[in-house]
């Protein structure tokens, strides 16, 4: 009798707990009121990160809409008095079908929950253009067909520089507008260009500037209808805000030569570029010699680089040039090809060396001139006799001069060359100022090298030595090692490390003169 009781007592536990169960989930519960009809039992809406959701395809076809289910690409059609609407799951994009073709983006985007498409409320009033209304307080979703609504936007974003329905014919400018410039915790902006059968595309624009003018340059392989989207994120790449237009891309192919004109003289360095409107693999530049028929074409080159083109006095005449692109098939596009005459005047100066320099060390001699020469000529003149000096005098090249102590003071250095012609052309003179000081330079080691085999040492001087010794330094304890001495100015010194030289050394050379 007791243990009945007990059993019958918890019995009764159990069932109490069991209608408070179901009477706390019948409290909580999301209420679907459909035309005045509760519907609750069929389409329980759910609540997910705050937001409400209801399973669209219920709704749309008890209001009498037909819904189609492509389970390959995971989208939803749904059509309705002659309108219908494109959703994708776990995309953010919608796309409206009346009249007039339309696309938005949502805040959460559909998903699939125990086998049924949830969206959000105000996306059910966009898509099937009802009234839905949300009564917190009862918990209670009404959705009334005979109230008659326009389709809302989700945010405050829009796309100002370009229009829905726009055809993009080339390079565009993308850009948004905001209400008070601004977004909550907005870190980034994306353009990106989807196809609208798959919802799916890449990014063509981006920045952290949200309301900057940003540039797109259209693929030639991306042409028809496209969707046009401005996305905004977080830092945490989370999207936050957008908008979305619907494009058709029909790119005219433009390109066009920069860095000369129709009919321009040329007389110096020129430096070619192109201004193209789509998006370019590489380019090609075209120079053609009119009056000689020769031809330079370049190998490929980067679309936004600049092509460098110095011609020589003996290459001036009449020339054609050209730019072509080329796609990312290989398929050419030409801009319009320039004509200009090309007349170079002769061009001669002394480089390795500038105007006050003090020189204390060897410098190297250079030419740098647009024409041919049978002979060059390094001279260095005094400033107060006028008297010359040729330092070397050879066919062409340049020439490492370290000046003696003799020359000490101020002087000019030039450079005469004789042309193939037999003309002779001058530089301008440089003033430097030498130093008249004997110093000797320790050559064939670097600063803290490594030495692991046999180095070849030997000096530079701007006097002659009688004789030199080479000398090592043990950097922690001063020992001294002569690696060789009395040897001659102009003999190299080798010098093969051993075993007991392992460590950390200085090295000099001392000169006697």
């Amino acid at each position: 009798m007791k243990k009945r009781s007990i059993m019958n007592l918890s019995l009764l536990v159990i069932m109490v707990m069991l209608i408070s169960s179901i009477e706390i989930f019948a409290a909580n519960q999301i209420r679907l009121v459909l035309d005045g009809q509760d519907v609750t039992t069929l389409a329980t809406p759910i609540v997910q990160n705050g937001r409400t959701l209801v399973p669209i395809r219920f709704i749309a076809e008890e209001l009498g809409a037909k819904v189609d289910w492509n389970n390959k690409d995971k989208i939803v059609t749904i059509e309705r008095a002659g309108n219908s609407i494109i959703l994708k799951i776990d995309s953010h994009l919608v796309q409206y079908q009346g009249k007039e073709k339309s696309c938005s983006l949502v805040d959460m985007p559909p998903q699939i929950i125990n086998s049924r498409t949830f969206v959000p409320l105000r996306l059910v009033s966009n898509a099937l253009g009802i009234g839905v209304n949300w009564d917190a307080d009862n918990r209670t979703v009404s959705i009334d067909s005979n109230k008659k609504v326009d389709t809302l936007a989700f945010y405050d974003v829009k796309i100002s520089s370009v229009k829905s329905g726009q055809t993009i014919k080339g390079k565009t400018d993308l850009q948004i507008s905001l209400p008070n410039n601004s977004i909550k915790n907005a870190a980034e902006i994306k353009y990106l260009l989807l196809d609208p059968k798959t919802a799916k595309g890449f990014v063509v624009a981006k920045g952290s500037n949200l309301t900057a003018k940003y540039n797109w340059l259209p693929n030639l392989q991306e042409s028809g209808e496209r969707v046009l989207v401005a996305a905004i994120y977080d830092n945490k790449g989370n999207f936050i805000a957008g908008d979305a237009n619907l494009v058709n891309v029909d790119v005219d192919p433009k390109v066009l030569l920069t860095g000369i004109q129709q009919d321009e003289i040329v007389d110096h360095t020129i430096f070619l570029g192109a201004d193209i409107n789509f998006v370019t693999s590489y380019v090609k530049y075209e120079i053609t010699n009119l009056d000689t028929g020769k031809k330079i074409v370049t190998t490929e080159s980067d679309p936004k680089g600049v092509y460098t083109w110095s011609p020589m006095v003996h290459e001036s005449g009449r020339y054609s040039f050209r730019v072509i692109a080329y796609d990312s098939n290989d398929k050419a596009y030409s801009s319009e090809i320039i004509t200009a005459e090309v007349e170079i005047p002769h061009k001669l100066s002394l480089t390795g060396v500038s105007n006050g320099q003090t020189i204390d060390k060897p410098i190297t001699l250079s030419t740098s001139r647009n024409f041919y020469v049978d002979e060059t000529e390094y001279i260095l003149k005094d400033i107060n006799t006028g008297r010359e000096e040729s330092l070397k005098k050879f066919g062409y090249g340049s020439y490492r001069w370290f000046p003696k102590i003799e020359y000490s003071g101020s002087k000019v250095l030039f450079v005469r060359v004789k042309d193939t012609k037999g003309i002779i052309h001058e530089s301008e003179g440089i003033n430097v100022n030498i130093v008249g000081i004997p110093k000797l330079i320790l050559e064939g080691v670097g600063p803290k090298q490594v030495l692991t085999k046999a180095v070849k040492l030997n000096i530079t001087s701007n006097v002659q030595f009688d004789s030199v010794d080479y000398i090592l330094t043990r950097v922690n304890t001063g020992e001294k090692k002569i690696i060789a001495s009395n040897q001659s100015f102009s003999d190299d010194c080798i010098y093969t490390p051993t075993k007991k030289d392992e460590g950390n050394w200085s090295i000099k050379a001392i000169g006697s003169y």
